[in-house]
């Protein structure tokens, strides 16, 4: 009895292993990683720049780079989530 216990117990752990590795791994993730860590690095920049002393145009500059890069996190986001869908859309047909 205890013999057929870990045996369940190893193909259920396989099975789960088996699930997680059949997974799509999303397409965008290290471009989205990239983006945040860049985001994360001009804010900052940002935060330490002391604005009494430092030029306008190139805290301007920074905060104009931080407001393009969030629009296009927010796209590739988007945009993976879109492959996500079609990916599971797929794999029901």
């Amino acid at each position: 009895m205890v013999m057929f216990q870990k045996v369940e117990e190893y193909i259920n752990k396989n099975k789960i292993n088996m699930i997680e590795k059949l997974k799509p791994v999303p397409v965008l993730q290290e471009l989205i990683s990239d983006l945040e860590t860049k985001l994360y690095n001009l804010n900052v920049e940002l935060s330490n720049m002391d604005f009494e002393s430092a030029p306008r145009y190139l805290v301007y500059g920074i905060e104009k780079q931080i407001d393009v890069l969030e629009e296009v996190l927010k796209r590739v986001i988007a945009q993976q989530e879109l492959i996500d869908l079609k990916q599971n859309s797929i794999s029901l047909n």
